[in-house]
């Protein structure tokens, strides 16, 4: 029985040894899974803690660049990259993959730009921030020829040949894409682009916004003319000497992108800006006498009249030269009337459509015809004529006259036969009326105010047919450049229905009374003693964000000569451009005098003394400003950030630094808005964020 016990007991022994084998092979296992639990939560509060640190770095950088913007009061950054500065030892983050991200023509600034580790509580972080602020938005640019400038597509691109290796496949691959949201996306689909390390200029993002506090043109007639109390305010604010309110410009306005040739208001008393043919130089040029026994035929009166086109696009329309004529015949001798006032009225047909080239001028010339007047002792005679013009459209309307109202005095001339009639006489005395101005026209009699000077009679030379007149050109030296004035007769008008640059402005008027408001327009430069009018800064004609502009504050002469190039001369639509140097000259004036905090600083620059731009006339070189203006803006800050956390490495080796190596690496996007709220911060957001394959 001892033995049967000692048996039970031996089983007992086994069994509480292979329980506490079993609890010790199962604690083993649990702290082995607890092992690889505690990792993987270790791993993941790393994680966690590193895209934590990733993402306070990006914040900090972002505090830090937005302090050194705000203490610097610039616009746009002086540098081109900087670096985070700590007590840590130096570390390099913009490599491998981080590279592609950075525009070829600025990677040679941060190849061998180091940054320091900064302590972050318990963390280390780094930074790079490469300016992209003046970087092309590839999204936009390159797309099609530079007309009116309206359209950010119309940037050239062809200043960067290395970058562009074929236009054709850059342009149809982008439209398939859709639209690139980084670089290395870029660089992988589109076949026409290259990121040359030493050429391209091209970013993926960019936002221009508008402001607020600027008066709107845009729109047509109807919602300019609903606006008309505000812009003629604005008008009065900004163009120096403007008398009546703004009212005349305003109307000036309105002519000028209206579609139709009439003058707004109707009265043709007051110059106005309709792309008509104006009259602008009348003559007698010949007339003939003969006598018979008792007759005196006056026979082959040729009555002139030269209109003058000085626009620079075509005529939209035919127009109709109507001419009427009283002739009166008086015996010298006796003092009687022997043939009362005749009237003869004519068309002298109708002008073509008028195509600008220097200045159109267009003579016409009424038709033959005889006055037969009886006589029987008359051996002198006085012969007086009095003429009047007008220019009519198709539908019979008049859209110039002189003189105007038809119930003033017309052109007078007065010829006389003082040695007896003889066959054959010819009453050779020339007279002629040239007007200055032809916007001023509709006032022939002199004396009666003071635009006297208006038209001007010249007798016993020649006429100036098929050239601008000694009027004019008298006026011009009169009134010179240094004084504010224009001096060449070109003038444009849109006819569009509305207008496509704020820039426009500088083609109308800027007085309506006295003979100060002749050649004297819209300044948009200053001219002269005169300085230029401030319009283009409180105008605009962009009233959301714009995308895909010309940072005028580029350092580089080929960004912004890619707003500038291939500028048509005078209109849109001109196959002749800017010369290149001319605008080459332009554009290294602009850069070498930038930073802008206003766009229109540019303004200040004296273009007539730019190589190349002074031998245009005042109208082609505002026709430059009109055909860029859309193209160009200063109202963007745009970063590409590469920031990293720091491993502290213990002294094991570093590839980055003393003690420390990067972790986790990211690159981001970040846009600024230059100019602070009404807060007095400065607008900014990432546009895109990545984490780095290291």
């Amino acid at each position: 029985m001892r033995n049967q016990r000692d048996r039970r007991s031996g089983v007992a022994v086994v069994i509480v040894l292979g329980m506490l084998a079993l609890l010790m092979v199962l604690g083993v296992a649990f702290s082995t899974t607890m092992r690889v639990e505690r990792f993987g939560a270790g791993n993941y509060a790393r994680d966690v803690r590193s895209k934590q640190t990733v993402l306070a770095a990006l914040a900090h950088a972002i505090g830090d660049l937005d302090d050194d913007l705000v203490a610097s009061g610039s616009v746009f950054p002086e540098w081109d990259v900087i670096v985070s500065r700590g007590i840590g030892g130096n570390c390099h983050l913009v490599y491998g993959e981080a590279l592609d991200y950075v525009p070829g023509v600025l990677r040679s600034y941060v190849a061998n730009t180091n940054a320091t580790w900064m302590q972050l509580a318990d963390s280390w972080i780094a930074y790079h921030v490469i300016n992209c602020s003046d970087m092309l938005d590839v999204n936009y640019v390159g797309e099609i020829d530079h007309t009116a400038g309206t359209n950010s597509t119309e940037v050239q691109v062809s200043g960067f040949g290395q970058s562009i290796i074929d236009l054709a496949d850059f342009r149809a691959d982008r439209v398939a894409d859709v639209r690139y949201e980084s670089l290395p996306e870029l660089l992988a689909l589109n076949s026409g682009i290259t990121n040359d390390p030493h050429d391209a200029v091209f970013v993926t993002y960019s936002r221009f916004p508008a402001d607020d506090a600027m008066t709107s043109l845009t729109g047509d007639k109807a919602e300019l003319l609903g606006r008309k109390g505000e812009i003629k305010a604005v008008f009065a604010a900004t163009v120096d000497d403007c008398r009546d309110g703004g009212e005349f410009l305003f109307n000036s306005l309105i002519d000028y992108i209206d579609t139709d040739s009439i003058p707004y208001g109707g009265a043709l008393d007051k110059p106005y800006v309709e792309r008509v043919p104006m009259i602008y130089e009348v003559w007698v040029e010949e007339m003939t006498v003969d006598r018979t026994l008792d007759t005196c035929s006056i026979s082959k009166p040729h009555f002139v009249v030269e209109v003058a086109f000085p626009f620079a696009d075509a005529a939209d329309e035919n127009f109709n030269l109507e001419v009427d004529v009283w002739t009166t015949v008086t015996d010298i001798d006796n003092g009687v009337q022997v043939q009362p006032p005749t009237k003869a009225s004519g068309t002298l047909g109708a002008a073509a459509a008028m195509t600008y080239d220097a200045i159109d001028f267009r003579r016409r010339e009424l038709p033959d015809f005889d006055y037969d007047v009886a006589v029987t002792s008359v051996v002198k005679l006085a012969v007086d004529v009095e003429l009047k013009c007008r220019v009519v459209n198709g539908d019979g309307t008049a859209v110039d006259a002189a003189p105007f109202p038809d119930s003033e005095p017309g052109f007078s001339f007065s010829f006389t036969v003082e040695d007896g009639i003889q066959n054959d006489t010819r009453l050779s005395h020339y007279q002629s009326y040239e007007c200055a101005d032809p916007r001023f026209n509709w006032e022939v009699s002199a004396g009666r105010s003071v635009r006297r000077d208006l038209w001007v009679m010249h007798t016993g030379g020649t006429n100036t047919e098929g050239r601008i007149n000694v009027a004019t050109t008298d006026l011009f030296t009169q009134n010179p450049r240094s004084l504010g004035y224009d001096t060449n007769m070109q003038m444009r008008v849109s006819n569009h229905g509305r207008l496509f640059s704020v820039g426009e402005l500088g083609y109308l008027l800027r007085r309506e009374h006295d003979q100060l408001g002749r050649f004297n327009t819209i300044r948009l430069f200053d001219v002269g003693s005169k300085p230029r009018d401030r319009v283009l800064e409180r105008f605009t004609l962009q009233e959301v964000a714009a995308q895909g502009l010309v940072n005028l504050n580029s350092v580089d002469d080929r960004i912004v000569l890619s707003a500038f190039r291939d500028t048509p001369l005078r209109r849109p639509d001109e196959t002749e451009d800017v010369s290149i140097s001319a605008v080459s000259n332009l554009v290294t004036e602009i850069v070498d005098n930038g930073p802008y905090t206003n766009l229109t600083e540019i303004c200040d620059l004296d273009w007539s003394a730019i190589g190349g731009l002074d031998a245009y006339t005042e109208i082609e070189r505002e026709s430059i400003l009109a055909h860029c203006w859309g193209l160009i803006g200063i109202r963007q800050n745009l970063f590409l950030i590469v920031v990293a956390e720091g491993i502290d490495t213990g002294g094991v080796g570093s590839r980055l630094g003393s003690n420390m190596m990067a972790g986790r690496r990211a690159v981001a996007l970040v846009w600024r808005d230059p100019f602070p709220d009404e807060d007095g911060m400065h607008p900014c957001f990432v546009r895109y964020f990545k984490y780095l394959d290291n």
